[in-house]
């Protein structure tokens, strides 16, 4: 908590710095050093699932607010940008914590955030990641043509002083024609164990084809869910405002409690979207998920997403 403390005082500082440049800077033409951005959006939604192995239907309704604030500075070294997001959100419980914090010059960026974010995967119930992709990070990353490369130094903390570790992260990716492929993962120093993942992208038709794997030696802090998974989807888009994004992910080997492997999971479903108007979306979803013949679960969404 103390290193987010120490990202987000130091975006807050550096925000005010960048405001003071501006105001200097107001008067002068064709100049712009410096700016602010605010960004806010709210989401609501309602979500029903069912599993099969109790006949238990539950439902809950859930909020989620996130404000972001990211400012950028000219200087002799590069622009400089700063970047804060603080979300609010009523489900599990009422709470406030932070998104992404994070400073960046040239290729190097410092702070709490995912550093190499998956492109793709138009159904959102695939997962090649663990729930939570932000890590203490320091990475850097080049473009070169049609190359982009990165590599990241991370540190996990898992809320215990007995648990606390480093790892090396990466991602390389390519465009060719319509296509854009990917590889990513990393190496979990205290678990010994890596992860590696690749996303192949191409447009294909009106929409675009996503289809992906990923291994991982053992349960590590970048991915833990499974030992071995593909999926594949596919977006649909029927118009500007109106897409279909049906998808599927088969899970070898699925974490057990203990932290070792078990059995097979498989996830299928589809995403429906709506853009009602730049700022306003909706979206429905529905994905199931099966252990077994005797354990499943579906799960029903509705959202809206309203940005301010």
């Amino acid at each position: 908590m103390r290193l987010k403390s120490f990202y987000l005082g130091s975006v807050a500082v550096f925000a005010m710095y960048s405001y003071a440049g501006a105001a200097y800077v107001a008067n002068k033409k064709n100049v712009a050093y410096s700016g602010l951005k605010l960004e806010w959006f709210v989401a609501s939604k309602l979500v029903a699932d069912y599993t099969n192995k109790d006949s238990k239907i539950s439902q809950f309704a859930s909020s989620t607010s996130e404000l972001t604030l990211s400012s950028t500075r000219r200087t002799r070294l590069g622009v400089v940008n700063g970047s804060a997001t603080i979300v609010a959100a009523t489900k599990p419980s009422n709470s406030v914590s932070l998104g992404d914090v994070y400073m960046s010059l040239g290729g190097f960026k410092l702070g709490y955030y995912d550093p190499w974010k998956i492109e793709g995967l138009s159904y959102k119930g695939i997962s090649l990641k663990n729930k939570e992709p932000r890590l203490h990070s320091i990475s850097y990353e080049n473009t070169h043509k049609l190359f982009k490369y990165g590599l990241s130094v991370d540190y996990f903390d898992l809320g215990s002083n007995d648990v606390k570790s480093l790892g090396v992260g990466y991602l390389a990716s390519v465009v060719l024609g319509k296509a854009k492929a990917a590889v990513s993962g990393g190496y979990d120093n205290k678990t010994d164990a890596f992860a590696v993942r690749g996303v192949l992208t191409s447009n294909i038709g009106r929409g675009t084809l996503d289809l992906a794997g990923l291994f991982a030696s053992g349960a590590n802090s970048y991915y833990d869910a499974s030992k071995y998974s593909v999926a594949a989807s596919y977006k649909f888009n029927l118009n500007d405002k109106f897409s279909i994004a049906p998808g599927v992910q088969y899970l070898f080997d699925t974490k057990k409690t203990d932290g070792s492997f078990a059995g097979d999971c498989i996830v299928a479903g589809a995403d429906v979207g709506y853009k009602v108007s730049d700022a306003l979306s909706a979206n429905v979803s529905a994905t199931m998920r099966g252990l077994n013949k005797d354990e499943s679960k579906m799960e029903l969404s509705f959202s809206l997403k309203h940005s301010l």
